[in-house]
């Protein structure tokens, strides 16, 4: 599953200096969680988070 979170029409959004307990949270937690690929891009026109879940086969 490919999911994208992306916020717009807020206030500009400036790259973080130091990565916080929230970007690891999101970044770390939901990757270990999930087993997924997480992708946190800082743009001016909002944050984009992107994340690659694999789901499982179905079943018989």
């Amino acid at each position: 599953m490919h999911l994208r979170w992306s916020e717009h029409d807020g206030p500009p959004v400036p790259p973080p200096r130091r990565r916080g307990f929230g970007t690891r949270l999101i970044t770390q937690g939901l990757r270990d969680e999930l087993d997924c690929t997480v992708s946190l891009d800082f743009n001016v026109a909002g944050v984009v988070c992107t994340l690659d879940i694999p789901l499982p086969e179905p079943g018989p």
